[in-house]
């Protein structure tokens, strides 16, 4: 792996996808000629783990509402992530997700006796593979309660049908008051439902906008008033305008 860095996703069992989106790889020697990644928002939470000095460390990495710069990898990369489906972090652990929107939690501030014997586990593992079925193992393991589970049933539904209107539509969607909509989706995401809403449109605007089809066509097709707004909510969600991440995001074949 001299002189590069490889990424791989590894997709977890059947049983898990509903909580587990994918577990991720990071390993190789970084460059420093290397361009920085732009990390985009995805509607997800994180468990990192980072062996690639001599202490290992882990963080939880709550919901992202913008995007993160990442500068390049130097020396020896060797990062292991399990990357939360929408409520599913918070189904495994029952702590509120409010607490780390937008920020690392290190490891041992929640309580998780499997993330810390996981940790271990996955330093004396290197392979992507072995390291994915310990995941699977201490997560199998666990028995989240009935309403947690609700929940990530219900976004998962919400990602993939049509968009609601707005907050009193999904409330009115969902049988609950804004209120408790607003109550809830701090605890399940640390995002209101409002900021939710407009990532799934801005995810399902994306593959569009890096196709190549045009600001003025997206914006009428996916409810923005005028060009002007959509160019705006990309920069919200990418820090970048709509032409850059086209640049970063070459259409390839």
């Amino acid at each position: 792996m001299s002189g590069a860095v490889i990424y791989r996703e590894l997709s977890p069992c059947a049983p898990l996808r509903a909580l587990l989106r994918c577990c991720w790889s990071l390993r190789g020697n970084g460059l420093a000629a290397a361009p920085p990644q732009r990390v985009l928002p995805d509607g997800c939470a994180d468990l990192l783990f980072d062996f690639g000095s001599a202490q290992p460390q882990a963080h939880w990495i709550g919901t992202m509402t913008r995007a993160v710069v990442v500068p390049p990898q130097r020396g020896r990369v060797d990062l292991f992530g399990l990357r939360f489906a929408p409520g599913g972090l918070h189904a495994l652990l029952g702590v509120p997700l409010s607490d780390a929107t937008d920020r690392r939690v290190e490891l041992h501030q929640w309580s998780a006796a499997w993330a810390r014997e996981l940790m271990d586990r996955l330093a004396a593992e290197p392979s992507p593979t072995a390291r994915l079925r310990h995941v699977e193992t201490a997560l199998l393991r666990q028995r989240p309660n009935t309403d947690a589970l609700g929940a990530v049933t219900a976004l998962a539904t919400l990602e993939r049908d049509r968009l609601p209107a707005g907050v009193r539509d999904l409330a009115a969607r969902w049988g609950l008051t804004e209120r408790t909509l607003e109550r809830r989706f701090g605890v399940w995401l640390g995002v209101r439902p409002k900021q939710h809403l407009r990532y799934l449109r801005f995810e399902r605007l994306l593959p569009h906008l890096l196709g190549g089809e045009s600001c003025a066509a997206l914006a009428t097709d996916f409810g923005f008033a005028v060009q002007s707004h959509l160019i705006r909510e990309v920069r919200a969600f990418a820090d970048a305008s709509p032409t850059e991440l086209v640049r970063e995001n070459p259409r390839r074949g």
